[in-house]
């Protein structure tokens, strides 16, 4: 299958993203998400993006939000909430919303580039959550459902997230 018809299969908006990393053997990124489309396509999935020579992170989150939120106490819920659940992020929820989520860069140079250096045929996305956007250069995508479990996004949770 395709990158462009697994993305229109498994889209990643309106997911928690549980975790991104690069894989232990360090050519591939995978991101883990927990996603609710429909009933029959609810649960825990994961996204390798395979030769992966590209992961560019960056915060979301403006200068202020940084200084209200430095002290470790944001780190961990718990230790927020008995702090009495002072105003900033709370980095320690350990999940972040993806909105408006995932995108390919059709038109991507630095896609091109790589394509150019490695003869292969190369992608683009982007991802956006609140809190972070991941720009990844990788070849092929590969999606599979690793749970039916939902830990995170609920009906209440989702109808707050998506408004």
């Amino acid at each position: 299958m395709t990158v462009h018809r697994l993305l229109e299969e498994y889209p990643m908006r309106n997911v928690a993203v549980l975790e991104h990393r690069y894989t232990s053997w360090m050519r591939d990124y995978e991101v883990e998400v927990e996603a609710a489309w429909s009933e029959e396509q609810q649960g825990r999935y994961l996204y390798r993006f395979r030769h992966c020579p590209v992961a560019h992170v960056v915060s979301r989150l403006g200068d202020d939000v940084w200084h209200q939120s430095w002290a470790d106490v944001y780190t961990d819920h718990g230790a927020w909430v008995e702090a009495g659940e002072p105003e900033g992020f709370v980095w320690g929820m350990r999940w972040s919303f993806a909105k408006p989520g995932l995108s390919h860069v059709d038109t991507s140079e630095q896609a091109k580039a790589w394509s150019q250096r490695l003869g292969k045929a190369m992608h683009e996305v982007k991802i956006e959550t609140e809190v972070y956007q991941l720009r990844l250069i990788f070849h092929s995508l590969m999606v599979r459902k690793v749970s039916d479990e939902l830990l995170i996004l609920d009906p209440a949770t989702l109808s707050a997230m998506r408004a």
